[in-house]
């Protein structure tokens, strides 16, 4: 099966455009602040004035020893800015640190209190790694660290260490069959920027890393043919839903080609983050999701109800 390049949206920096329009939607001036805040690593990191200045803004235990040290904390607040708008629920959770509810609005008010770019990066780290002051009086760091993986990544991360961690499940399954590169462009508030540093991945790079890292490597294609991509209309009896703000809509499949069967669904979670709609439910909820655990529910009855009237016939 040809894979039209087009359908790959996780192969272009749509992830980080729902990112960084989900900051942008609390104010337009926190991608602006979370920007400025990546030039300063590379600016003030240059000089040892400069990064003893990072120290100082960053509330680090002790300053980068080295220019390629101070951009490297970048991945370390990377994951904490996206991991609150991914798992950015309505109530405070502990998904992967204490957070509040919708912990990326927390952050991006705090950015703008700050007014600087070292001070949003401050802010994210706070409101991510400290919420409840488990990361004690300051952010260390050794001279490993060079950044978290970000997203899903950012498990392997303490509050309280900037380091890489161990090999994670996610890392294996993004050398496998969900090939996820995904590039940035760095061209907020143009149509279609995002506010992460520019990085095209390079994927001989990719590949090489899978190979020493597990023995593997990814098979690119695999979730389109796999699972049809919009082609799914082909199918029948799918619930497909997805969160307004949970930057993995972006590779999600929000409009079916061709004529699809009736019994497949779609449902778009207003305000809601990663599978929040598959979660316990809370008071919280938005209604938007609400109404999806009861669209889910009644389906899955019909569909259960329709094999009970017509089971299939016996193989044997």
């Amino acid at each position: 099966m040809k894979i039209d390049e087009n359908l790959k949206t996780h192969r272009t920096n749509a992830f980080n455009v729902v990112l960084t329009e989900a900051y942008a939607n609390v104010s337009k001036v926190c991608p602006t602040l979370i920007m400025a805040g990546w030039d300063a690593l590379v600016t003030k990191g240059k000089t040892a004035a400069g990064r003893e200045q990072i120290k100082t803004e960053l509330k680090l235990c002790q300053a980068p020893p080295s220019a390629d040290a101070a951009v490297g904390l970048g991945g370390w607040y990377q994951g904490a800015i996206e991991t609150m708008v991914q798992y950015g629920y309505p109530y405070p959770t502990s998904f992967y640190n204490p957070v509040p509810g919708y912990p990326f609005r927390v952050a991006c008010e705090a950015m703008v209190k700050s007014g600087t770019g070292l001070g949003a990066l401050k802010a994210a780290a706070e409101v991510y790694y400290n919420y409840t002051g488990q990361a004690g009086p300051c952010f260390g760091f050794g001279s490993e660290a060079d950044g978290a993986d970000g997203a899903d990544g950012a498990d392997t991360v303490t509050a309280t260490k900037l380091r890489d961690g161990p090999p994670s499940g996610w890392g294996y399954q993004t050398c496998t069959e969900v090939y996820q590169p995904m590039p940035t462009n760095g061209l907020y508030p143009a149509k279609g920027g995002d506010m992460m540093p520019a990085s095209q991945p390079n994927k001989s790079d990719i590949f090489d890393r899978c190979r020493a890292q597990y023995g593997v490597v990814p098979r690119p294609d695999w979730e389109e043919q796999q699972f049809f991509g919009p082609n799914i209309g082909a199918g029948s009896n799918i619930f497909l839903s997805s969160g307004q703000i949970d930057p993995w809509s972006a590779a999600g499949i929000h409009q079916l080609t061709g004529a699809a069967n009736p019994t497949i669904e779609f449902h778009q979670n207003l305000m809601g983050a990663h599978h929040l709609d598959i979660r316990a439910s809370n008071p919280k909820d938005p209604q938007s999701v609400v109404d999806c655990r009861l669209k889910q529910r009644a389906a899955m009855a019909k569909w259960i109800a329709e094999w009970k009237a017509n089971p299939p016939l016996p193989t044997n």
